[in-house]
């Protein structure tokens, strides 16, 4: 981009009045220089190996911040020990919670979820990690990604590896053969560490405490860092064949597995089932399903009532003896949102069938339900007023038995969906409500149902 000026045998820019260097970019490609878009602070905007651009269009495929006293089994198998524990408390996963030094003893705590590798777009792991020893003699300490089974020989992973010849090194192992890098700087105990994996499809690299940032190339003739490409997230402890001086354990803090560059063109919704957040189950201790639907067994009967919940799952099965009409609003299911999250509904199905005997030869049933968002408490007649809140109710449709309907007739299911989806906030209640107006109180007649409620929980 240089100007030649009359007189002169050297090359110079012209400048405007204000002193701008006036220039053009020049036409040949071969003679073209190149420039390298960087933040207001001069940090340079990063590419993959491919030259794809690093955006922040980044993907959440597996979190866990490591909320309250339980391992989330929505997210972790956590029972995988011989002569060690596993507990969470105090926002860690600590594997040998109990400090056991036994020989050959070993806890290894690994992810449900297998993540996927695409080799030509970067998977980053970021461990939030503390550690009670230096590596030692006689233990082995790995976290990484890698599909290991109780104590065995890992066959794939990238990885860490607190090696039991007192090294911390990382690892990358292809069909069991394995590369290592230099041993590191070994970790202050009982502090924080981030340990970081980024693997691309030409090497992987280890970065700690986001200090240097060290790179194992693919193995010569290889085509990818590992042979796999769905792996568990992992972490382990192994004592060795001779108990170790020190009881070693490794406290996982959060962990955060990112796809960068492709977008999996999810929505949030998602997303978060993705994350285990999905309507079905609890997200807080003991992360069991949320419907009323218990194997092989009919539900209990409800006791219909306008202050009480029959059941206080989010949905699942229902049955109640038939009643006389009225214009009760009967609480049938109040589902309390756990604290710290709130609860998305996108659509709710019902159906119901008579059962137990044939209905009444004189009075019709007609059932009308609604659903109830954001009430403060499970009471229906509960009235807003100084930090409480009445049912948002927002009707759902009715359905209706004729004269004399045979046991086993089902009324149409009723089907709606919510554009915006409802929300109900933390600790409030969603209410499926039910409405009797025109009914027989028959002897022996049940009727029976499911309520499906699809949403999650943020």
């Amino acid at each position: 981009m240089a100007f030649k000026q009359a007189g002169r045998t050297g090359s110079i820019a012209d400048v405007d009045t204000d002193g701008n260097a006036l220039v053009n970019m020049p036409l040949d490609p071969k003679k073209a220089g190149f420039v390298i878009p960087a933040s207001v602070d001069g940090v340079p905007f990063e590419a993959t190996e491919d030259g794809h651009a690093l955006v922040s269009e980044d993907t959440i495929v597996l979190f866990d911040q490591i909320d309250g006293n339980a391992v989330n089994t929505n997210i972790w198998n956590p029972y995988d020990v011989s002569g060690m524990t596993i507990a969470q408390s105090g926002g860690f996963i600590t594997l040998n919670a109990g400090l056991a030094t036994t020989a050959n003893a070993w806890a290894l705590l690994k992810s449900i979820k297998h993540i996927p590798l695409y080799p030509e777009f970067p998977t980053f792991i970021a461990f939030d990690i503390k550690v009670n020893v230096a590596p030692q003699a006689n233990v082995t300490i790995e976290v990484g990604i890698g599909n290991p089974s109780g104590a065995g020989a890992l066959a794939d992973g990238v990885l860490y590896r607190f090696a039991s010849d007192a090294t911390l090194k990382g690892i990358t192992n292809n069909g069991g053969s394995e590369t290592a890098t230099a041993p590191m700087t070994a970790l202050a105990t009982n502090v924080m560490h981030d340990l970081d994996l980024l693997i691309e499809v030409g090497d992987c690299e280890f970065e700690v405490d986001d200090d240097t940032i060290i790179e194992i190339p693919n193995a010569a003739g290889l085509p990818f860092c590992v042979g796999t490409t769905r792996l568990p997230i992992f972490m382990r402890v192994i004592n060795g064949s001779s108990p170790p001086g020190t009881a070693p354990q490794i406290s996982l803090g959060r962990i955060s597995v990112i796809q960068k560059v492709l977008k999996p063109n999810r929505d949030w919704a998602e997303s978060l089932a993705v994350l285990g957040r999905g309507a079905y189950q609890s997200p807080v201790t003991g992360f069991g399903q949320t419907a009323n639907h218990a194997n092989s067994t009919n539900p209990t009967s409800a006791a219909l009532s306008n202050t009480a919940a029959g059941y206080t799952t989010l949905g699942g099965r229902y049955q109640f003896a038939a009643v006389a009409g009225a214009v009760t609003d009967f609480a049938l299911f109040a589902y309390q949102v756990p604290a710290g999250f709130q609860l998305f509904v996108r659509n709710i199905v019902i159906s119901c069938a008579n059962t137990g005997a044939i209905g009444s030869a004189i009075t019709p049933t007609i059932i009308d339900w609604s659903v109830g968002v954001n009430s403060s408490a499970v009471s229906l007649a509960t009235a807003d007023g100084t930090n409480t809140w009445a049912p948002r109710r927002i009707p759902l449709g009715m359905q209706t038995f004729a004269l004399s309907v045979a046991v086993g007739s089902a009324a149409p299911d009723i089907s709606r969906s919510f554009d915006p989806q409802l929300v109900v906030d933390s600790g409030r209640y969603l209410h499926i409500i039910m409405q009797i107006p025109v009914a027989a109180a028959t002897a022996s007649e049940i009727f029976r149902g499911d309520v499906m409620i699809n949403g999650y929980l943020e």
